[in-house]
């Protein structure tokens, strides 16, 4: 018969192991729950990742629709579907649970936020300064000193040190950059001495910063035909191609049409890269004594566009999540470049 110390000693024991059951199965709850978590993250990302795919992918068949219509050189403008098309590109519904937009910023040149800071489009790489492509140290240093509001001095350095790095000597411009001037950082590396591979590594270059690298980054690219399109170039990228201020005006107003704004149906569009200066003599936006005065212009001008940006946006309904694909497609919709990046936060109806 068992003692009064013997049965303490069970119920010790048993309680102990009841204890220790509890803090178990409360161990394997929160392992599976925090595993099930992981998971419905997880399939949360991948079908982002699918509705944000759509997006470019939708982006694609447009353009590559466009360009089937006719045979042979055509121009791309700013009034077109691609550019300004709310019905394809705004809140599209994929499946019940999620949504994507595809946007472009209205105005790179303005710092406004919020509703009207963003249309439903793309945008078009020929409106931009292909930095493989472009040789002038003059193109880069005004490009660099409008659109990052540097000095001349500073932008200038800033370009040849962009040129060094492109070009595959180790012979440093007055006021460039070769390996000499990257061994004696902190963290010492080589220049490339090659093509740019993407836009970030501009962060690399002796004088840059990531605020100078948001600020030129809507002017400049790395692929397209390296000319610039006149139909959606605009005024700052004309301007540092060498086109003088006041003609850059006139054909901006004769873009524009009429209601004075860009991505309507009266804008007007150049047609032919060879006789655009005569095109706005004949719209009475030039006059005739003034065109004869240009003389010849150097800059490479287009009227057409082969590849374009797209910045699709992907959410699912009542999650706060939200990812961001930055790509860009050709004209025939295929994808030369993907970049993925995932926010929290809360998006109003004109960011998204």
């Amino acid at each position: 018969m068992k003692t009064l110390s013997q049965k303490g000693s069970l119920l010790v024991m048993v309680s102990v192991f009841l204890a220790i059951m509890t803090l178990f199965t409360v161990a394997v709850g929160r392992m599976v729950g925090s595993r099930l978590d992981f998971m419905s993250r997880m399939e949360d990302r991948i079908e982002l990742l699918l509705i944000a795919e759509a997006g470019v992918r939708k982006a694609g068949h447009l353009l590559k629709k466009k360009a089937g219509r006719k045979a042979g050189p055509q121009s791309w403008s700013l009034n077109q579907s691609w550019s300004r098309n709310a019905r394809a590109f705004g809140k599209v519904e994929v499946g019940p649970r999620g949504f994507f937009s595809v946007r472009r910023l209205k105005d790179p040149s303005k710092k406004d936020v919020g509703r009207g800071r963003y249309v439903y489009g793309l945008v078009d790489e020929e409106s931009k300064i292909n930095l493989n492509v472009t040789q002038s140290e003059a193109v880069l240093t005004d490009l660099f000193r409008s659109a990052a509001g540097l000095t001349r001095e500073d932008a200038q350095a800033l370009a040849a040190a962009l040129l060094d790095w492109i070009d595959p000597d180790e012979d440093p411009r007055d006021i460039g950059a070769e390996s000499r001037e990257y061994e004696g950082l902190k963290e010492p590396y080589p220049p490339k001495n090659g093509p740019l591979g993407a836009l970030e590594e501009l962060l690399a270059l002796k004088g840059m910063t990531p605020e100078i690298f948001e600020k030129i980054r809507p002017y400049v690219t790395l692929d397209g035909s390296g000319k610039v399109n006149l139909n959606t170039a605009p005024a700052l990228v004309l301007q540092a191609l060498g086109l003088d201020g006041s003609l850059v005006v006139k054909i901006a107003a004769y873009r524009a049409g009429r209601d004075g704004r860009e991505g309507t149906n009266d804008d007007g569009t150049f047609e032919n890269p060879g006789a655009w200066v005569q095109t706005l003599v004949e719209a009475g936006y030039l006059a005739p004594a003034e065109a004869q005065a240009l003389g010849p212009v150097e800059a490479p001008l287009d009227i057409g566009s082969t590849h374009f940006s797209v910045e699709s946006l992907a959410r699912l309904k009542n999650r706060r999540q939200v990812l961001k694909v930055r790509a860009v497609v050709n004209q025939t919709g295929e994808i030369k470049r993907w970049q993925e990046e995932y926010l929290q936060g809360s998006f109003s109806r004109g960011s998204f």
